[in-house]
């Protein structure tokens, strides 16, 4: 925030994973470099409480957008049925 305590948010929502996974859709945004092995984990590994993003593979409708960099240059198919 540019340390600007101004432009911090002063409200959140925070959700479970019980509570995404009970979601008709779901929507995630992965970018940059730091997050490639999080992404990484979470789609080429099975399900696994160090990774949460690992839970979407338990869910019917969900849909993880990223960027080059979050991919760290792998090429990622979409394998949904």
């Amino acid at each position: 925030f540019n340390n600007d305590i101004d432009k911090v948010p002063r409200m959140a929502l925070t959700v479970g994973v019980g509570t995404v996974l009970e979601s008709r859709e779901v929507v995630v945004v992965v970018t940059g470099k730091r997050k490639a092995l999080a992404l990484s984990k979470a789609i080429e590994e099975g399900v696994n409480h160090l990774w949460t993003l690992s839970a979407l593979q338990m869910h019917p409708r969900s849909l993880i957008v990223v960027d080059e960099d979050a991919t760290a240059g792998e090429l990622i198919f979409d394998l949904s049925i």
